[in-house]
C-alpha cells in the first residue's frame, strides 16, 4: 500500500527530499541551475545514507517493540499452568470447614453426613503485583476469576469417601488482557483413614484455552496422592499438616512434571460464623522437557507460599472470604523466578442437595 502511494505521488511530480536530486545520474537532466556537480553528488550520497540510517533506526525500534511484546506473550504462555492454579488456590483442608466442630483435644466430629450433590460457585477479584509471574516482566494487574463446579460424593462401606466433579472457570485481566484464559475440568477421587491419617488419591483433567475458547493453551492430567492428619489444639483451633506427590502429564508435553508439596494449615474459629486460616507450604517441581529447544536447560522449581485468610459465613450457603498470599519461586530458568503478592476478596455460594 505504501509503495503504491509513493508511485502515485511520483507520477504527480512529487520527489522525496526534493531539495537534492535523488540519484547522481539525475544531475544531467535536472532543472536545477548549474552548480558544482561534484558537490551535488556528495550531497546526494549523504542524503541517501541519512535516509537509510533513519529507516534502519525506525525498523530497529519497531523490532524492539515487537520483541518486548513477543517476550511478554511467551511468558504468558509459559506460566499458564501456574496462573490457572493460582486462580483456584485456597487453604487445603481435610474436610470442608462447615462440616465439623472440634469436641476435644484431638477429636473431629462431623456435624452431618454430606449430601450427595453440591453446586459450588466462586467469584474472586484479585490484585496481583506480578501478573506474568516473572521478576523480569513484573507488572501489577487486577484479575476477575469465576468458577462453577458440580460435585457428587458418597461414602462406601462407612469408610471410603469417593467423589466425581466437573467445573468451568475463567480469569479476566484488567491491564494485560492477553493473559485471559478460560477452561473446563473434571476430577474424581477417593479418601480413606489409615490410623490417625487420611490418605487420598485424586485425578483431575483440565483443558485451558484463551478467553474465547478459540486457541488451546494446555491440557493437564494431574494424578496426586496426599496424606494428611488433624491435630486438635483446642475446641476452636486445629492444625492440618499435609504432604502430596503429584504427577502431571500435559499437552503440549513441555508442562509435564513431577511435584512434591508439603505444608500445614492452622484453622481457628473466632465465632460460629467467622474463621481465620494460616497456611504455609513448600514445593519442588521437576519438568520433563520445558521448552528446552529455546530455554537450553532443564527446569527445576523450588517454591514457598504463605497465606492468611478470613472466612465469614453469614448463611449456610454463602461465604465471604478475603485472603492475602505471598509466594516465592526459584527456578533454573531465570525468567521464571518471581515473588508474587496476591490480595483476593471472594464470594462463594454453595448448595447441597
Amino acid at each position: 500500500m505504501f509503495k503504491k502511494a509513493v508511485q502515485q505521488a511520483r507520477e504527480r511530480g512529487w520527489r522525496p527530499f526534493s531539495t537534492f536530486p535523488e540519484k547522481d545520474e539525475d544531475l544531467a537532466t535536472s532543472s536545477t541551475p548549474a552548480v558544482d556537480q561534484s558537490n551535488l553528488g556528495q550531497a546526494s550520497r549523504t542524503q541517501h545514507f541519512m535516509r537509510r540510517w533513519i529507516i534502519s533506526l525506525l525498523l530497529a525500534l519497531m523490532g524492539m517493540d515487537c520483541s518486548v511484546e513477543s517476550h511478554a506473550q511467551e511468558l504468558g504462555t509459559q506460566t499458564i499452568e501456574q496462573r490457572a492454579q493460582q486462580a483456584q488456590e485456597g487453604p487445603i483442608l481435610v474436610v470442608p470447614l462447615e462440616e465439623f466442630i472440634l469436641t476435644g483435644e484431638e477429636d473431629l466430629v462431623l456435624l452431618r453426613r454430606p449430601k450427595l450433590f453440591t453446586l459450588d460457585s466462586n467469584s474472586s477479584y484479585q490484585f496481583t503485583d506480578n501478573a506474568f509471574l516473572s521478576d523480569k516482566q513484573k507488572t501489577h494487574d487486577y484479575v476477575l476469576s469465576q468458577s462453577l463446579l458440580v460435585r457428587a460424593e458418597t461414602r462406601i462401606a462407612q469408610r471410603v469417601d469417593v467423589f466425581v466433579s466437573g467445573s468451568g472457570f475463567l480469569s479476566r485481566y484488567h491491564r494485560n488482557q492477553g493473559l485471559d484464559f478460560s477452561g473446563v475440568s473434571g476430577s474424581a477421587g477417593a479418601s480413606w483413614p489409615v490410623d490417625r491419617w487420611v490418605m487420598s488419591l485424586r485425578y483431575e483433567g483440565s483443558a485451558i484455552f484463551d478467553r474465547s475458547f478459540d486457541a488451546h493453551l494446555v491440557t493437564l492430567h494431574n494424578l496426586g496422592l496426599n496424606i494428611s492428619t488433624t491435630v486438635g489444639l483446642s475446641q476452636t483451633t486445629a492444625l492440618y499438616p499435609f504432604f502430596s506427590v503429584v504427577r502431571v502429564w500435559a499437552n503440549p508435553d513441555d508442562f509435564s512434571n513431577t511435584a512434591l508439596v508439603g505444608g500445614g494449615t492452622l484453622v481457628h474459629a473466632l465465632t460460629q460464623t467467622v474463621v481465620v486460616f494460616f497456611q504455609g507450604q513448600v514445593d519442588y517441581k521437576s519438568y520433563d522437557d520445558f521448552f528446552e529447544p529455546s530455554t537450553l536447560e532443564a527446569r527445576h522449581d523450588y517454591g514457598a507460599r504463605l497465606l492468611a485468610a478470613l472466612n465469614w459465613t453469614p448463611r449456610e450457603w454463602v461465604t465471604v472470604n478475603i485472603s492475602a498470599t505471598i509466594a516465592r519461586n526459584e527456578s533454573t530458568i531465570s525468567t521464571l523466578r518471581y515473588t508474587n503478592f496476591l490480595l483476593s476478596p471472594s464470594v462463594r455460594i454453595l448448595f447441597r442437595f
